[in-house]
């Protein structure tokens, strides 16, 4: 393992049309949450909430709107700005979790795992889909991000990928 790679921390993203799960190389932290977004309906939307709390916000404020940035039934992105909005609420999340101030922390290297619903899982993600789940990352801070093509993954294999570090290629 490389120095530059103990100073940076790498993370895992398990992206599912329902909930999204994030954990790092450095913590024990885990933050697991629904995937959905409150969005308050207008020429220019803005995000009320995300995940458990963002059906209590649709249900306090009129006018506002339910998303589930991951629920498209034939990809695994829906909404695309509505995917980074959320994905951004979720690492800013889990930083609050472990205690750590954001602008402190170096731009992790990401590890995200799509775990598209069994519909959709027919065949491996078309290159659009590769593309858009990349830039999802490097949009969210990442300073590189890694897709994983397994469909599930235990433990031990979690955690050796976390500790292997970003793959140079």
């Amino acid at each position: 393992m490389a120095f530059g790679n103990l100073l940076t921390p790498t993370l895992y993203v398990r992206i599912a049309p329902d909930a999204v799960l994030i954990r790092s190389s450095n913590s024990d932290a885990v933050w697991s949450d629904e995937a959905l977004l409150a969005l308050r309906a207008g020429p220019q939307p803005s995000v009320l909430a995300a995940g458990a709390a963002a059906r209590l916000a649709v249900a306090q404020t009129p006018g506002a709107i339910l998303c589930e940035p991951f629920g498209h039934p034939r990809c695994l992105i829906s909404d695309y700005a509505a995917a980074e909005a959320f994905l951004k609420r979720a690492l800013l999340s889990y930083l609050k979790l472990k205690r750590v101030n954001r602008w402190l922390m170096p731009s992790p290297h990401m590890l995200l795992h799509p775990c598209p619903a069994p519909a959709q899982a027919i065949g491996a993600l078309t290159g659009v889909e590769h593309r858009a789940l990349r830039e999802l990352g490097q949009r969210c801070g990442a300073r590189s991000v890694e897709l994983i093509a397994s469909t599930a993954l235990s433990e031990a294999q979690i955690q050796a990928l976390m500790q292997r570090g970003p793959v140079r290629g």
